[in-house]
């Protein structure tokens, strides 16, 4: 599995690059997103417990979706670091809601009691 910041879709998007007029911005970018994937990868660890029956939905998943991306849009679009940022927080909340660790009251929650 490739590293998702060797991905195209990350690095034309939120990498580092030098002489960079918005390198700021696309800092803040980078960075929330990295923040953000640090507590996903936390939350979505405890799906395997949670439905073990599953097939793997931890952050090598999340991670595995940048990957599909590039194969999807390939060299035809480059992605803004503002669209590259909501895409890949996107990867990270899709499966969140299958851990009942996203329910501050467990199974509760989930059904509504």
């Amino acid at each position: 599995m490739v590293d998702f910041r060797s991905t195209k879709t990350w690095s034309s998007s939120l990498e580092i690059k030098s002489q960079d007029k918005f390198g700021e911005e696309r800092g803040i970018l980078r960075s929330s997103f990295l923040a953000a994937r640090t507590k996903a990868s936390l939350l979505v660890q405890e799906i395997a417990r949670d439905l073990p029956e599953y097939t793997s939905h931890d952050i090598t998943h999340l991670d595995a979706l940048w990957e599909y991306c590039d194969l999807i849009i390939g060299d035809s679009l480059d992605l803004n670091p503002a669209e590259a940022y909501v895409l890949g927080l996107s990867f990270l909340t899709h499966d969140a809601g299958m851990s009942l660790a996203a329910y501050p009251n467990g199974l509760d929650d989930l059904l509504g009691r």
